[in-house]
């Protein structure tokens, strides 16, 4: 019975995942999206003929407020192995980074005593959705601000095992270098390092590593700074709108409610997290750690938001852009509390979740289609005013900065545009029917 039982809740995650691709399949438009021009297609055409130290240079170069070396590799690798940027499976690969990090919860729930396996399909609903598709269905950032929660994650495993807590130095170096908030893996591993009572020896490697290349990230930064880049705004409002950033993931409707309902359920992760301190204090559970130091990752990064991206007021810091953190934040408090509040003979409470975590995941990809398309259709005719018109619709400066790029791109066959997308052929077509 209880292998029956684990087959079917295997078919029924498997049978989400699938729907999840395909509906990636559906709507993932091959072209480059507003960063991608210069962040991917203009630095392969920047250095495709450099030399190999030019090359290996050029990983660390900074790209407005990040540096984005994982980025800059898989664009090599993707033209290395088939000569041109293909964003179609940039998207699709990149998306797998999301699977890896289910996996590492799964290896944390099925630690857990007494919980049944059905709950963990709850996770997979709250983390895998497209309330983030601004960053799921974009190459140069799927590659930057999703990756990076693989190596932080790595790091802390590591990190919260005294035998293997320096294999955590080059996750959390991947970590930095991956993406701009990558840098907070460093004092949740110093915490780490202090809840767990390691020996001082530990304290000094993590801490001169960390020291030495957090040093070196802010030189790089400074070769290249960007307008606006670290400039202070509303910081009246950081504390509502770091909690705001953490409980985006229940903040289906806009407006003030929207923004009430995600202060809100900020708030409750965050005492949750109080909760697990306190829990892991009294039984030291490896389990506890690690999603202690999950939480705090996210809740440095909602405060970096709330410092430094909030200048558009809350409604950018609960957008699509960053919720892949607030759902990740929400699996999490979850975990937690399937841990330490056992739902057994608790039939409605057990009900109440399947209904909301259920409504919220079909109300998000019922309201993600519309964007898709649009966002479809923005795409298509910007890349073809780019191209053909040379009006560069993503520039504020008044200087076109991407349509060298896409002619380049296009004479070098380095990046071409698939026919279905070619309004050129569509717009010749239409006068013909005329």
């Amino acid at each position: 019975m209880y292998r029956s039982n684990n087959q079917v809740l295997l078919f029924l995650a498997l049978a989400y995942i699938g729907w999840y691709f395909y509906y990636l399949h559906r709507y993932i438009v091959d072209m480059p999206y507003i960063d991608d021009y210069d962040a991917i297609l203009g630095y392969i055409l920047q250095f495709r003929q450099a030399d190999f130290w030019a090359t290996v240079q050029s990983l660390v170069l900074p790209h407005n407020e990040h540096i984005m070396t994982v980025t800059r590799l898989v664009s090599w690798c993707n033209v290395a192995l088939t000569g041109t940027i293909d964003f179609y499976g940039l998207i699709i690969i990149g998306n797998g980074l999301l699977l890896w990090q289910l996996w590492l919860l799964y290896t944390l729930f099925r630690t857990s005593e007494n919980i049944p396996s059905v709950y963990f399909l709850l996770v997979i609903l709250i983390f895998l959705n497209p309330q983030y598709s601004p960053t799921s269905f974009w190459a140069m950032a799927l590659w930057s601000n999703i990756w990076v929660l693989i190596p932080v994650t790595l790091s802390i495993f590591f990190l919260s095992n005294p035998k293997t807590w320096f294999w955590a130095l080059p996750m959390a170096l991947l970590a930095l270098f991956g993406n701009g908030n990558g840098l907070f893996i460093w004092p949740v591993g110093l915490a780490i390092l202090f809840l767990a009572k390691r020996p001082l020896f530990q304290y000094m490697v993590w801490g001169i590593t960390g020291g030495i290349f957090c040093s070196i990230y802010f030189y790089l930064m400074r070769q290249q700074p960007s307008s606006g880049m670290f400039e202070l705004s509303h910081l009246s409002m950081v504390p509502l709108n770091t909690l705001a950033f953490v409980g985006a993931y229940f903040a289906l409707v806009s407006g003030k409610l929207g923004q009430t309902i995600a202060i809100l359920a900020g708030t409750s992760i965050l005492i949750l997290g109080f909760f697990t301190l306190k829990k892991y204090l009294a039984t030291k559970q490896k389990a506890d750690l690690i999603l202690l130091s999950l939480l705090v990752f996210i809740f440095l990064t909602a405060l970096a938001v709330a410092l430094f991206r909030a200048e558009k007021g809350m409604g950018i810091i609960i957008g699509g852009r960053y919720r892949q953190y607030s759902s990740l934040a929400v699996g999490i408090g979850f975990l937690i509390a399937i841990r330490h509040f056992p739902l057994k003979g608790k039939s409605r409470i057990q009900l109440l979740l399947w209904v909301a975590v259920s409504t919220i995941t079909c109300l998000s990809f019922f309201r993600d289609v519309g964007l898709r398309r649009a966002t479809e259709e923005r795409t298509v005719a910007d890349y073809h005013n780019i191209l053909h018109n040379g009006i560069d619709v993503y520039t504020t400066t008044g200087t076109p900065r991407f349509v060298k790029t896409a002619r380049e791109a296009r004479q070098l066959a380095i990046y071409m545009a698939p026919p279905k997308y070619d309004l050129t052929t569509h717009l010749k077509v239409a006068a013909l029917i005329h």
